[in-house]
C-alpha cells in the first residue's frame, strides 16, 4: 500500500530526517509509526495535518518529535460493541485514544453510566501515569477503534528520553511514576539530600512535584509562610533580601525554602526565576507526609540543614572577627560600630553553640 497523502508523505519523511540517536530502537519504531499510519488514520482530518497527540493537553508540550515517538508506540486496536477496555479497580496497564466510537464511563458499580467519551478524548491517562487502579469502567457503546500506549512502552520512552517524563508531569501537575527512578537519579547530585539511600531517594522522589515559572516570576516573598523546599532542575532563581540589595543566584541542583519548611519559620528571602525554571516542589504538607512514612529522609535532610548552617555561622563569625580586628586598629575597641560588630558576633556565636537552626 503506498502513502497516499502530501501530508502523509511529509509525515513520514519528517520521521526519516530524526537523527538516530533520537530514536530507541529506530527501526521498529519507524516502523510501528508507517503501520499506525496505513491502519487508517487520515491526516486530512486535522487541518494542520498534526500529530491527533498535538491537539491533547497532556502531549501539548512535547516538541512534535517527541510526539512522533510517542506516537510511533501507540497500537491501533479494534473493539466491538459492548466489550471492555478497562476495569475499575483493576491494575492500570494503558491509556486510550479514541479514535472512532464511543465509549462509556461505569461508576464503580457499574450500575449506570457516569459519562461518555469521543473520538478524540484520552481515556485512563491519570491513572496510568500515577500508577494507580483504574477508577471507573470503560466499555464500547459502539465499533471503536483506539490508539493503546502500554504501561511497558510509556516506561521505555520516559526512561530513554527524561524529558517526555518530565513535560507529562508538568501536564499532568504531578511527577509520574514512570520518571521516579530518574528523579531519584538525579537528586543524588543535591547537597540537601546528601546521604540519602537510593531505597530513600526513590521514596522521596514520589512526593516531589514538578512546577514550571517564567522569566521574572515571583516564586515567594519575604516573610510568606512555608511555601515549600524546591530544587532547582534547570534555570536560574535569585534568592533576594527584604531591601532588594543582596542575592544570590541558583541553579542545577541547588535548594531553596529548605529553612522555611523544616523549621515553621517565614521565608527569609524572596525567590524569583530569572530564566524560564522547571524545579521540584516538596510541599510542607508533602514533608509532614514524608515524615510520617520514613522520619529517617526528614531527619537526614534536617541534619543536613543544620550542618550548612553551622558551617555557614563559623564563616560569618570568622568574617565577623576580621572585621573586628581591622576596625579597631583604626578606630579602637570602644568605637560604637565595633561594639554592634562584636554583639553580633557574640549573637552567631550563641546560635551556634546552642545548635539553633535560623
Amino acid at each position: 500500500m503506498q502513502v497516499e497523502t502530501t501530508a502523509e508523505r511529509s509525515v513520514m519523511v519528517s520521521l526519516l530526517r530524526q537523527p538516530l540517536a533520537h530514536w530507541p530502537d529506530w527501526p521498529n519504531v519507524l516502523a510501528q509509526q508507517a503501520k499506525n499510519v496505513l491502519a487508517g488514520f487520515s491526516w486530512s482530518e486535522s487541518a494542520t495535518g498534526a500529530l491527533p497527540l498535538a491537539t491533547l493537553p497532556l502531549f501539548a508540550d512535547l516538541s512534535e518529535a517527541e510526539q512522533q515517538l510517542v506516537f510511533g508506540q501507540m497500537r491501533l486496536e479494534k473493539f466491538d460493541h459492548g466489550e471492555t477496555l478497562f476495569v475499575g479497580d483493576a491494575e492500570s496497564t494503558a491509556m486510550y485514544l479514541l479514535k472512532t466510537g464511543r465509549v462509556n464511563l461505569f461508576t464503580a458499580d457499574q450500575s449506570e453510566v457516569a459519562d461518555t467519551c469521543h473520538p478524540g478524548d484520552l481515556l485512563g491517562q491519570t491513572e496510568l501515569l500515577l500508577k494507580q487502579p483504574y477508577s471507573q469502567t470503560a466499555r464500547a457503546a459502539d465499533k471503536v477503534t483506539a490508539w493503546v500506549l502500554d504501561e511497558p512502552q510509556l516506561t521505555s520512552l520516559v526512561t530513554s528520553y527524561p524529558n517526555i517524563g518530565l513535560q507529562l508531569g508538568l501536564a499532568l501537575g504531578r511527577g509520574i511514576a514512570q520518571f521516579q527512578t530518574y528523579l531519584a537519579n538525579q537528586i543524588s547530585k543535591t547537597a540537601l539530600l546528601a546521604g540519602l539511600s537510593a531505597v530513600q531517594r526513590r521514596i522521596l522522589a514520589r512526593y516531589l512535584t514538578p512546577y514550571r515559572c517564567m522569566p521574572q516570576e515571583i516564586i515567594y516573598r519575604v516573610g510568606d509562610p512555608p511555601t515549600g523546599i524546591f530544587v532547582v532542575d534547570r534555570g536560574t532563581v535569585l534568592l533576594i533580601n527584604e531591601t532588594d540589595q543582596e542575592f544570590t543566584e541558583l541553579t542545577t541542583g541547588d535548594t531553596f525554602g529548605e529553612q522555611s519548611v523544616i523549621y515553621g519559620v517565614p521565608h527569609a528571602f524572596s525567590a524569583q526565576a530569572m530564566t524560564e525554571v522547571v524545579l521540584w516542589l516538596l510541599s510542607p504538607a508533602d514533608f509532614a507526609a514524608l515524615a510520617g512514612v520514613s522520619p529517617s529522609i526528614t531527619a537526614t535532610l534536617s541534619h543536613n540543614l543544620f550542618t550548612s548552617l553551622t558551617e555557614a555561622l563559623q564563616i560569618a563569625v570568622h568574617v565577623i572577627d576580621s572585621e573586628i580586628d581591622a576596625l579597631s586598629l583604626v578606630a579602637g575597641r570602644q568605637h560604637s560600630l565595633v561594639r554592634k560588630l562584636y554583639r553580633v558576633r557574640q549573637s552567631l556565636a550563641w546560635v551556634k553553640n546552642n545548635q539553633i537552626g535560623i
